[in-house]
């Protein structure tokens, strides 16, 4: 509604960008990592935050380039979401980067938390996030958005 709660809980987050990456084999990679704000180590799409001179396709591709040398000729912008719809919490915007391949370009990745990058075909994409083991909601509603827009294209397709 139109009422303003004075004292309700409102805080602003750097806008993000998710990205499901699936490589030209057709596998999805994906992290293996500890977070500070998880209970032990979870599964993970690939993410970061928008830098303020990028549109976040621009954010997308370059995260892909420093986080696991590649990039990609095929992306699909699957949404952009508020992250906390009663608290603020910023935007995320998720992308499915397809056919993917590494580059010669190797950036820096600033990430301090250690994780190992994990390749899965699209059944044990399925499994993983029907078993609950990505760890933040966001990450497994990338990965589960992507893989029906994989399987509307196929039906699409047919």
């Amino acid at each position: 509604g139109d009422r303003v709660v004075d004292d309700w809980l409102w805080f602003d987050e750097t806008d993000a960008v998710n990205v499901l990456v699936q490589n030209r084999e057709g596998d999805f990679l994906v992290f293996k990592q500890k977070k500070y704000g998880l209970r032990g180590p979870a599964l993970a799409v690939l993410g970061g935050m928008i830098e303020p001179h990028e549109t976040p396709l621009e954010a997308a591709k370059r995260e892909l380039q420093e986080e696991l040398s590649l990039t990609s000729p095929t992306w699909t912008h699957l949404g952009t979401y508020r992250t906390a719809a009663n608290r603020g919490g910023g935007f995320v915007s998720c992308y499915l980067a397809q056919d993917a391949a590494h580059t010669d370009v190797h950036l820096t990745d600033d990430d301090l938390e250690a994780r190992s990058v994990v390749k899965l075909t699209p059944t044990e994409l399925a499994s993983k996030i029907l078993t609950h083991e990505f760890g933040e909601v966001k990450w497994a509603a990338t990965a589960a958005i992507a893989l029906l827009h994989i399987e509307a294209q196929k039906a699409a397709s047919h």
